[in-house]
């Protein structure tokens, strides 16, 4: 098990729930990640302040495009992708994190994705 999902798994036994566990861990992450600094950018390639690599970047791109694209009524205004400037942005930033921190839900074992 991914290091990550390990503390997910920890987390979550801890907590009264998923939503919780994203609310805690959150600025932890961005703690780490970026002492809080939205301007924040390492040699690996992660910027902002939970650190969101390029790589998580288009995956949440294409996960905004294929919602887009399912709404029964399109929105006047035209998609966009967003761009790495765009991840300096905090609220960008920890939108694609949480949404990334819900993704990795999706791949801890059944017993610790159900709601207490």
């Amino acid at each position: 098990m991914k290091p990550l999902i390990f503390l997910l798994s920890i987390l979550f036994f801890a907590s009264n729930s998923w939503a919780d566990v994203i609310e805690e861990l959150i600025p932890l992450i961005i703690s780490a990640e970026s002492s809080n600094n939205p301007n924040a950018y390492n040699k690996e390639g992660s910027y902002g302040l939970m650190g969101i690599s390029e790589e998580v970047l288009e995956e949440y791109n294409e996960y905004r495009y294929n919602y887009w694209l399912n709404q029964k009524y399109k929105p006047i205004q035209a998609y966009y992708s967003l761009s790495k400037e765009d991840l300096f942005r905090p609220n960008v930033n920890r939108s694609i994190g949480e949404l990334y921190l819900r993704k990795l839900q999706s791949q801890l074992p059944e017993e610790y994705r159900q709601s207490k």
